[in-house]
């Protein structure tokens, strides 16, 4: 409702623009703090004129002035939202979709907002003495303490405390902590300072704050320090004046030498640490393509097959094999072959979530792995990756290269690795089989007492 366009996408976050004619004005980037994830994968705005903002850690809320994050902590089925899954009902409840169930908020307008109520010194003490207001007490070695505590539970595990000492320390110091400590302090004028911060939308309470004085011991007096400070620097100075020639000679000797040295090291540490970067991507990723090999995309599969076994949560797998790949290469060369596999391996990379796995399982194949999908969800997502190859155009200077692809997939909710890829297979094979460019799905056997997650 005040003329701003909200939009979400590839980028990070949230970009905010404002739009007169065909022309963009202003534009604002949002991200953390307000946001509690930098995916965003739905954006809704209700009657009242609210953002509601869908990530996968959560729901996140703009009024216009306040930002509010709702997540599991508050009620919410799954911190992991799907896409394009916020709806207000007819009675202005919001209805929200997880990969772990729907919820649904019946009274967005009973959203806490506001600052929150200011922190309160619960004790303040100067080791066994109870310090007030304006205080004033003798040095001892004794520390301070300052307990805080908040006068309201609502959004208790938000809330931190924001403090600092001036006298000591003029920089401030946020923690969840309730209890500060200082061990020693010296004698001098000291006011702490506190306020309540809420985590969620950056809103800062009113700022309380208390006043102290310490007074110094006679030892500790100002004028009997200085003139011992004195004694000590002329002191010093003799023998300062004796040696001063010699350390600085060695000094900069040392320190031409420390120079060279440390070019050295810092050049080889950089070449260590490029080839070990480059080692470690050449040891898990196709060189081709950039997607996980054959080694890695199979550790993973056997990863995500022990978790599907512990949770009891389906596991998919899509086997894929580009169609008459040989002809591409007969036809246009190589290189050709070559971009075909790197367009299709980015369609792939392009169209997975973010917990998906996508490798090269060798020559013109690839291994999708899709945790927590249904045998229903993944044919659906073959048949989507099926469209997406058939409707490319790869080009090649002057050349479009089209092409499509066999997809077998295999669903099971605990099984072992290779059952999971031979059945896969299996379905591929039967796809090649009927005239390839199609989807074929088999299920391993489900137990009784599994429990299928809604898709």
């Amino acid at each position: 409702r005040q003329g701003n366009l909200w939009a979400a996408g590839s980028f990070s976050g949230l970009m905010r623009l404002r739009i007169v004619g065909d022309r963009v004005v202003e534009s604002k980037h949002i991200a953390r703090q307000h946001l509690l994830s930098e995916e965003v994968v739905s954006l809704a705005v209700d009657r009242r004129g609210w953002l509601w903002a869908g990530q996968d850690a959560g729901v996140s809320v703009f009024d216009g002035h306040t930002w509010r994050n709702f997540t599991q902590d508050d009620g919410l089925s799954w911190n992991d939202t799907d896409s394009y899954a916020l709806n207000e009902d007819k009675d202005g409840s919001m209805w929200i979709g997880t990969s772990g169930g729907l919820s649904h908020l019946l009274n967005p307008q009973a959203i806490p907002a506001g600052p929150p109520p200011p922190a309160v010194f619960s004790q303040v003490t100067f080791g066994n003495l109870a310090i007030h207001n304006g205080t004033s007490l003798r040095w001892s070695a004794s520390p301070l303490t300052i307990s805080m505590a908040s006068l309201s539970f609502r959004d208790a595990r938000h809330i931190r405390i924001r403090y600092r000492l001036l006298g000591l320390e003029s920089e401030w110091v946020e923690t969840d902590e309730t209890s500060v400590r200082y061990p020693r302090l010296a004698p001098g004028n000291y006011r702490f300072q506190a306020v309540a911060v809420d985590a969620t939308s950056g809103a800062v309470s009113k700022m309380e704050e208390i006043s102290f004085h310490i007074a110094p011991r006679w030892w500790q007096n100002r004028i009997l320090q200085m003139v011992l400070g004195l004694l000590a620097v002329l002191a010093t100075a003799v023998l300062w004046r004796w040696r001063e020639r010699i350390l600085m000679a060695q000094k900069r000797e040392l320190e031409a030498a420390v120079y060279h040295r440390t070019q050295d090291l810092v050049q080889e540490k950089g070449e260590l640490l490029r080839a070990r970067e480059r080692m470690r991507h050449y040891a898990e990723h196709d060189d081709l393509t950039g997607l996980w090999n054959h080694r890695i995309i199979i550790e993973r599969l056997r990863q995500e097959v022990c978790r599907s076994s512990r949770e009891g949560t389906p596991l998919s797998v899509i086997l894929v094999d580009l169609d008459h790949f040989k002809n591409v290469n007969d036809n246009f060369g190589h290189p050709a072959g070559d971009l075909v596999l790197k367009e299709i391996g980015a369609i792939f990379q392009r169209s997975v979530r973010a917990y998906d796995w996508v490798g090269r399982y060798g020559g013109e194949e690839f291994l999708l792995i899709m945790p927590g999908s249904g045998l229903a969800n993944a044919c659906r997502r073959a048949e989507q990756f099926r469209s997406a190859v058939e409707s490319a155009q790869i080009a090649q200077g002057d050349t479009v290269i089209s092409i499509t692809a066999s997809f077998g997939v295999a669903c099971s909710y605990a099984s072992d690795c290779e059952t999971l890829i031979q059945t896969a297979d299996t379905a591929l094979y039967q796809a090649k089989a009927k005239g390839r460019n199609c989807v074929v799905a088999t299920e391993i056997g489900v137990p009784q007492d599994a429990a299928v997650p809604p898709q």
